[in-house]
């Protein structure tokens, strides 16, 4: 899959020569803002609040919640799937006009909240988690962005590092 990517980036990627190429930053610059030092945190938290979920939901659903292992496959390819619609969180928020910050507390809350209702709306939960994650997660890329204006990319990898930082600490 990698390599069928490879010939579009190669002819419509920009090279090395671009013109009117923005003004090279140092690294201790970048990352060392206060931008990108809130980010680090905000990333490295949540992906220690998803930690529990994505390591141990599934064993939490069967052992905890008495719900069956055929019941806890379909429930996880359900929090998946949900994961999957939440790439049009862009979209929406675009569309809504709502800025990232209360984007990100309107999702986190859902998320949060959704962990917590009761056995009969299960999937209604499980798929509020898996969509709440995604929809976090691509705030904070999008927040990234703007972080690291000199070098987006740069706040990306910060973001994506951190949420996985996070997400391993509790493993």
């Amino acid at each position: 899959m990698a390599l069928i990517c490879l010939a579009p980036v190669i002819r419509y990627l920009p090279g090395s020569g671009m013109n009117g190429r923005a003004e090279k930053s140092s690294w201790r610059e970048i990352f060392l803002s206060k931008p990108m030092q809130r980010l680090a945190v905000i990333s490295f938290i949540s992906g220690t609040a998803s930690a529990a979920w994505w390591s141990f939901g599934p064993e939490i659903l069967h052992n905890h919640s008495d719900v069956d292992s055929s019941t806890t496959s379909m429930l996880w390819m359900v929090s998946g799937g949900a994961g999957i619609l939440a790439v049009l969180t862009g979209a929406v928020t675009a569309f809504i006009g709502m800025s990232q910050l209360a984007a990100w507390r309107n999702f986190y809350g859902r998320t949060a909240c959704s962990v917590r209702i009761q056995s009969r709306f299960l999937m209604v939960a499980i798929s509020g988690c898996g969509a709440g994650y995604v929809i976090l997660s691509g705030i904070l890329l999008a927040c990234a962005t703007s972080s690291a204006k000199k070098s987006p990319s740069s706040g990306v990898g910060v973001a994506f590092f951190m949420l996985a930082a996070g997400r391993l600490r509790d493993r």
